[in-house]
């Protein structure tokens, strides 16, 4: 999003309100919608994936548009109008009473999202319902039924620069630089220059598990978006220099960022992009939290394969 100022937009969560369970469920709903859409993105991993396989016509170049503003010019009425239509002609995964359901609670979500500002209480009129839980993938269903009528099929189609800019062979996406080179893609890490590299000090609270998560983490991450090894190796070392900075001991680091290369080295090269893609996309188990270890021995060992309750979030 680029606005050329900074207006001032209320967002008001509606966790405490009336209409936050079924605006869940709505949520819920859209979101394998939202990930049918071919304009539809879930990282930048599934980008590189993505670019990776494009073959280029020998002209090609990037560009894309950039949105001044998407939530709120959205109208609600034929916003409503045209995803009941999409779903009722081109969602055969929801049965006719889910679709009746769906389209019932989307009208209650968003034709009442409430909020009180002083000693008034307001109705928005039009307009992404703001601070609901399907405000997310409600415009990206919309315009992704727009996007589908005139035919993008392929992500190139919207990457780059400002459209009133000339196309280039090189742009800044997400958090790649995407560059033509010699007719084929390449791309390197992008950190936008407002980025503050605020990463954990050494005297964080923070379990340890989670600092080195941090240092796998990024590393993996540049390791898989640099085409080349020496953008990534530069990308590491800066990234290096900047927990030196936070605090920490190199010596502590160095055995650390081995170890953070060599799993990132191991993962990618796997020559199958298909057992790449299965242990990427996991599925997290989530435990409630509890102090006594007998009991959190046993939901553990319920999640597994036992006692429901325990899935349940019974503990």
């Amino acid at each position: 999003m680029k606005k050329g100022r900074w207006p001032t937009r209320p967002v008001c969560p509606d966790v405490s309100g009336l209409s936050h369970g079924l605006g869940k469920w709505v949520s819920e709903m859209f979101i394998p919608i939202q990930k049918a859409q071919p304009s539809s993105l879930q990282d930048s991993f599934a980008l590189k994936i993505l670019l990776d396989d494009s073959e280029l016509p020998h002209n090609a170049q990037l560009f894309t548009a950039s949105a001044t503003s998407m939530y709120t010019f959205i109208k609600t009425v034929p916003a409503l109008a045209s995803i009941k239509k999409y779903i009722d002609e081109g969602v055969s995964s929801l049965t006719e009473k889910e679709k009746e359901a769906l389209h019932a609670a989307m009208a209650l979500v968003f034709n009442n999202n409430l909020f009180k500002f002083g000693d008034a209480f307001i109705r928005q009129c039009s307009g992404t319902a703001m601070g609901t839980a399907p405000a997310p993938p409600y415009p990206t269903i919309f315009y992704a039924i727009h996007e589908n009528a005139i035919g993008h099929e392929q992500v190139l189609a919207w990457l780059g620069v400002d459209p009133c800019e000339n196309p280039s062979n090189s742009v800044n996406f997400m958090d790649m630089t995407i560059s033509i080179v010699d007719g084929h893609i390449e791309t390197k890490l992008y950190e936008k220059d407002m980025n503050l590299y605020l990463h954990l000090r050494p005297h964080s609270s923070h379990p340890r598990g989670v600092f080195t998560g941090l240092i796998f983490g990024q590393v993996l991450q540049t390791q898989w978006l640099c085409t080349h090894s020496e953008d990534a190796e530069s990308s590491i070392n800066d990234f290096f220099e900047r927990m030196i900075t936070r605090g920490h001991k190199q010596e502590s680091l160095a055995s650390l960022f081995t170890k953070a290369n060599e799993n990132a080295k191991a993962f990618l090269s796997r020559t199958s992009e298909e057992e790449r893609e299965r242990t990427y996309n996991f599925t997290p188990m989530i435990l409630l939290y509890s102090r006594n270890p007998t009991t959190l021995a046993r939901t553990s060992s319920s999640a597994k394969g036992g006692d429901t309750s325990a899935r349940n979030g019974k503990c």
